[in-house]
């Protein structure tokens, strides 16, 4: 026959059996005995196979070989990634899914399906990021204040620049906009902008564009600056008023102030109040052919003391510049039936005739054109 299927039990294996089929021999026949020896013939040429007590003699395609005699004690998993469960005979392995996994390679999900989290903000060192509602992202932990940040650079939690959107843990109790920075990191202005619009809101950290409303400001209230604080506009920029609540010079309706130059503002309508007052440096009165001195109160209005001046001239001078001149008058209060009578002025002075007493008190006031 070409091929032979046989058991070896006891014959030359010790009491061990092994069933195996044997190539393609003719006149295969088994010589030897027990402990171990023997050998194998097939055809004409012998095959000697000889194993230790114990062991087993097999045939791998052609090779003769031994092995240790008996099958798998027992199965475990040695870092505890795996449930096997019997650990003898027909063992099942499956992921166990209670213990704590480190990957140390990549691993790639096809089209998981995630579950709920079961999650609490200390696991997130305060912060829990959660849904509220269908498309609705929260960041929430009970009733502690939150805020977030978004890095322009980061070196290290001592060093970086970042901006925060109604960011609760800035000041207590109010939703706080801004940039920050620490370290060696630099402070950065930012700006609220529209698909379709230049800046509507530029906020930059330095006085150019400080605090920029390109769109202008509709104010349905009162709008105020704190102490300490200043509300301007550029120097030939309008700051108006309308029925529609935005600056608009060529409207006939339009009411605004601006300023052609330094120390000038104008209006464009009537300008009221319950009461005003000259405020700054007031004027000199040496440069006429009488000195007054001790001036007080403002440049455009104020008091000072009259020399002796007989048929002569006072001079205010240093007034604020105006872009034609000056229109004054003036009272000696002391002596009224002394007379002071403006007969010239400059951009920024005036000058009176006067007649006047020594040491009188006398008042005045001007407005510039």
């Amino acid at each position: 026959m070409k091929r032979i299927s046989f058991a070896l039990c006891g014959i030359l294996l010790s009491g061990a059996c092994w069933a195996q089929g044997l190539g393609n021999g003719s006149g295969l026949s088994i010589t030897g005995g027990g402990g171990g020896g023997g050998s194998l013939v097939g055809g004409t040429t012998p095959i000697t196979g000889v194993c230790p007590n114990g062991q087993l003699l097999y045939n791998n395609a052609g090779i003769l070989g031994c092995q240790a005699s008996g099958g798998v004690s027992s199965v475990s998993n040695s870092d505890g990634t795996l449930t096997i469960s019997p650990t003898t005979g027909a063992v099942v392995a499956s992921i166990a899914l209670g213990h704590a996994n480190t990957w140390t390679g990549q691993q790639t999900f096809v089209a998981p399906v995630l579950g709920a989290a079961s999650l609490t903000s200390a696991q997130f060192n305060g912060s829990l990021l959660v849904t509220d509602a269908a498309n609705i992202l929260s960041l929430r932990n009970s009733t502690t204040a939150q805020g977030s940040r978004n890095y322009n650079t980061y070196t290290s939690s001592s060093i970086g620049e970042w901006g925060y959107g109604c960011d609760w843990t800035v000041t207590a109790n109010l939703c706080t906009y801004g940039t920050d920075a620490n370290g060696s990191g630099s402070p950065r202005g930012f700006v609220f902008k529209t698909a379709n619009l230049s800046n509507v809101f530029d906020f930059n950290n330095t006085w150019t564009n400080a605090f920029n409303f390109s769109r202008g400001i509709a104010v349905g209230g009162n709008f105020f600056a704190g102490s300490g604080s200043d509300v301007g506009v550029a120097r030939g920029v309008h700051l108006g008023f309308t029925a529609a609540g935005l600056p608009n010079p060529a409207s006939t309706n339009d009411t605004y102030f601006t300023s052609p130059s330094t120390g000038v503002m104008l209006s464009s309508g009537t300008l009221g109040a319950t009461a005003a007052y000259s405020a700054g440096t007031p004027p000199t009165g040496t440069t006429g052919s009488c000195s007054a001195t001790s001036f007080s109160g403002g440049p455009a209005a104020g008091k000072f003391t009259a020399p002796s001046c007989v048929a002569g001239t006072i001079i205010l001078s240093a007034l604020p510049a105006q872009t034609t001149g000056y229109a004054c008058d003036a009272i000696d209060q002391t002596t009224p039936a002394d007379t002071l009578k403006q007969t010239a002025s400059t951009t920024t002075s005036v000058t009176f005739a006067a007649t006047t007493a020594a040491s009188d008190a006398v008042v005045f006031k001007c407005i510039g054109y």
